[in-house]
This record gives C-alpha cells, sequence and structure tokens, in this order.
C-alpha cells in the first residue's frame, strides 16, 4: 500500500490528497513520511476520526456526520484547538452509535438510523442490499435515545 502512495505521488503531481480508512494510525504516519505536509489527509474510518486529526490528518468522508453533525464538528474544532484529550473524551461517549453503524454494509445502517430520527422517510435499498436485521433496530434506537438523537 504504501509503494502505491509513492508512485501516485512521483508519476500524477494533480493528485492531492488521500482518504486512508484502513483505522491504522501507524499507516497515516508512514504515508506522512513519504508525501509531506502538503498532501491533505482525509480519514475514511469514523471511529478513529479523532485519533487522526491528532495524528496530522485534515479532515474526514464520514457515515456517522449523517447522524452527529454537530459533535463531528466539535470534535474537529477541538482538533484545531489542540484539544484532542477532551475531543477524544467526548468522542467516547459515541463510540458504541459508531460501531453500530457499521455492523453491516454502508449505508444500511445509517438509512435506518435516520428513518428512525425522522430525518429520511424511507430507508429503501437498492439489491444487493436490503435492510437493516432486526437484531440491530433496537440497539441503534438505544443508542439514539441515550444520545438524545431521537425526534
Amino acid at each position: 500500500q504504501i509503494a502505491a502512495v509513492d508512485v501516485l505521488h512521483d508519476q500524477i503531481k494533480n493528485i492531492v490528497g488521500i482518504k486512508e480508512a484502513t483505522g491504522d494510525i501507524q499507516f497515516l504516519k508512514e504515508i506522512k513520511k513519504i508525501v509531506g505536509q502538503e498532501f491533505i489527509y482525509l480519514s475514511g474510518d469514523d471511529g478513529t476520526y479523532v485519533e487522526f486529526l491528532k495524528n496530522g490528518g485534515h479532515g474526514v468522508i464520514s457515515v456517522t456526520s449523517h447522524i452527529f453533525p454537530a459533535a463531528m464538528k466539535k470534535w474537529f474544532n477541538m482538533a484545531l484547538a489542540g484539544q484532542f484529550d477532551q475531543a477524544l473524551a467526548d468522542f467516547k461517549n459515541y463510540k458504541t452509535l459508531t460501531d453500530l453503524l457499521f455492523i453491516e454494509a454502508n449505508p444500511i445502517p445509517v438509512k435506518a438510523a435516520l428513518k428512525m430520527m425522522n430525518i429520511i422517510e424511507q430507508d429503501e435499498l437498492r439489491l444487493p442490499l436490503v435492510a437493516l436485521e432486526e437484531k440491530w433496530q433496537k440497539p441503534i434506537q438505544d443508542e439514539l435515545k441515550r444520545l438524545a438523537l431521537l425526534k
């Protein structure tokens, strides 16, 4: 993976950033050694988003931001202010819901949560995706309630 990033950086000059979604912060550090600070680093792993920012990331392409955008923005602003420990502590409160939003293929859980929150009317999906399994409905709903995200 690192070799591919190095080749892209050296051979294709109009590539200005990367979405890194492994969740491996050490991998981010290795990429940064190769391409430098001018490169844009975006997390694609919501569960390590704040840690990613702490280690030089610039932002996130996120699923969970559809559910709690204000919290995601707050953590970003905290990171900009260097308040990483506070952001990490606050983020832990959302960890269970973040994990639940990835228990099935995206966008199945997030669409189910958005429907529960009355943000969307239907959580329809195109095949081969199917509705969220019944066993996951209550855990997601319980977390949304705990975080006061249900309207």
